[in-house]
């Protein structure tokens, strides 16, 4: 009995550091993502764009023609696209009802903003 008594406080002790372990590997991977997130430009895929352009509107704080979203992303990150590429990716997310929300005449703006304004 006293084996088997051992045996459990080694195994609860591997458990506990198994717990510790996950949590650290769950901090690591968190502070990779941001570190990720502040110094790296987006690269040019779809994701990052979206991303890119959803915070050129977060921080204008008001419904943007596509112009003024593309131009905002230029300046902001550095990266260059066309507007019809702009304007055919936020349709789509429009569409789907994701992310963007079409005002017409080529305005959007952010589809949280329709729940809070």
């Amino acid at each position: 009995m006293k084996i088997v008594a051992e045996l459990d406080k080694t195994i609860a002790r591997f458990e506990k550091i198994l717990v510790d372990l996950k949590e650290l590997r769950s901090t690591f991977l968190l502070s990779e993502t941001v570190k990720g997130l502040e110094f790296d430009a987006p690269r040019p895929n779809y994701g990052t764009k979206v991303e890119a352009m959803r915070q050129v509107l977060l921080e204008a704080g008001e419904t943007l023609y596509i112009d003024s979203i593309v131009k905002g992303v230029l300046k902001k990150y550095g990266t260059q696209f066309d507007r019809k590429q702009a304007s055919g990716i936020v349709r789509r997310y429009a569409r789907d009802g994701r992310i963007f929300k079409a005002e017409g005449g080529n305005r959007f703006s952010l589809i949280d903003w329709s729940v809070t304004k």
